[in-house]
């Protein structure tokens, strides 16, 4: 009997190590492609979106590259002409020529448009003014990422007579313009195209056909934007400001807003603001010393765009002004010339001083039988008295009441209606 051979047992197969090696590279590519991708996704919605400061869009998008070039190793190729790059020094490449590129046109422009602009000084600028060139009929300014270090700019347009010299009463100062309108338009190389009115007071924006923007710092965008970006998302305000200069001599203070410059007088109208109390004194002591319109508008931009931030600081404020101050500041709210009216009543509203009472009860009583031609100028005056009535003694209080209940009904159409509100309190 023939015995069959029998057969050795099977192997079992081991498992290739390097089969193994490669599911698991292959996994861990994927998940580094994609969490890279994702961060580098984020980066763009961040820049898009004006989530973060621009450290923030660069951070989270080198950490985006990094990880990617973790992930693709030996696998990428690049090709430029006959020129042949492979892994990850491919995506290096590639990532430095998009950055470049990206911070080359990291930029924004704006042209502002109207046949009044022929006959007028613009400038525009936040901290610093931003580069422009006038031509004609047409403004047109740069803005760079790095310039946008506040949340406001300011435009400033200034009527020009036959000598282009400043008319009295011609400054415009748009003081309020967020700085959102355009942030999401850096790097994209368009030109937002922005128009002015004829009387050179409203701006509109062919980018955002609902909104509109007044040379008024309460009336500044009658449809606002979207709220305020969320700076500091990921990455706050890395970098504090530098500590003010002292601000000049009051002298010093009519030669800078005497200025044949509407950018001079901008930003000097900027560093008097940021200067705080210090440069209290010596603002009012300008507009003392002299009645010319550029040095009192210089100066109530100055005051009203300090106080805004500030209104906390109201007290000390008045411990800083003479006793003519506050008829001063009475006779710029109840003034003729409408930017310095208006600002004027922003710093006097903020300010709400009983001290000024008296002086405004005063010229409504002047400016009451003109009602029907000095409607702005008196609810001007009423705005300050209504600024200044929560902290009103009651003797001040009776004052308010027995000089203007008997103007009930008598005045005009802006003023009649905060002047009963003021007397239903």
């Amino acid at each position: 009997m023939t015995q069959e051979p029998t057969l050795p047992p099977a192997k079992t197969e081991a498992p290739d190590a390097n089969v193994e090696l490669r599911e698991t590279v292959s996994a861990v590519f994927l998940w580094a492609l994609g969490f890279g991708a994702a961060l580098v996704g984020l980066s763009l919605l961040c820049n898009f979106f004006n989530l973060t400061s621009f450290a923030g869009v660069n951070l989270i998008l080198a950490t985006g590259i990094g990880i990617l070039l973790f992930a693709f190793g030996t696998r990428a190729i690049l090709r430029i002409s006959y020129l042949v790059m492979t892994g990850a020094g491919a995506i290096a490449a590639a990532a430095f020529v998009g950055l470049m590129y990206y911070s080359l046109n990291d930029y924004v422009e704006i042209a502002i448009r109207n046949k009044a602009l022929a006959h007028a000084q613009v400038s525009a600028g936040a901290r610093s003014s931003f580069l422009g060139e006038h031509d004609g009929e047409r403004y047109t300014f740069i803005v760079l990422r790095n310039e946008l270090t506040q949340d406001d700019f300011e435009l400033d347009i200034t009527e020009l007579d036959a000598q282009n010299k400043p008319l009295p009463g011609g400054e415009h100062v748009f003081s309020c313009i967020p700085s959102d309108v355009f942030k999401k338009y850096l790097g994209r190389g368009k030109t937002l195209e922005w128009q002015v009115d004829s009387g050179l007071s409203v701006l509109t924006m062919k980018e955002a056909p609902g909104v509109r923007y007044r040379d008024d710092p309460v009336a500044c965008g009658d449809t606002g934007p979207s709220p305020r970006a969320m700076n500091g998302f990921f990455v706050g305000a890395a970098f504090a400001q530098a500590a003010p200069s002292p601000p000049p001599s009051a002298d010093e203070i009519i030669q800078i807003f005497q200025s044949d410059s509407a950018q001079t007088r901008r930003n000097s109208r900027y560093r008097l603001s940021e200067a705080g109390l210090n440069a209290v004194a010596p603002l009012f002591a300008a507009m003392r010393t002299t009645p010319d319109s550029r040095v009192q508008v210089g100066g109530a931009v100055a005051l009203a765009a300090y106080m805004r931030d500030n209104k906390d600081q109201a007290k000390q404020v008045e411990q800083l002004l003479q006793e003519g101050d506050y008829s001063l500041l009475v006779d710029q709210a109840a003034s003729d010339d409408r930017a310095l009216r208006i600002y004027a009543n922003e710093f006097a509203v903020d300010l709400g001083s009983p001290r000024l009472i008296a002086p405004a009860l005063a010229q409504i009583a002047a400016l009451a039988p003109d009602a029907a031609s000095k409607d702005d100028n008196i609810a001007s005056l009423i705005g300050v008295v209504q600024g200044a009535a929560p902290r009103a003694s009651p003797a001040d209080k009776a004052a308010i009441a027995n000089a203007l209940r008997p103007l009930a009904g008598k005045i005009g159409p802006t003023s009649n209606p905060m002047l009963a509100a003021l007397l239903a309190r």
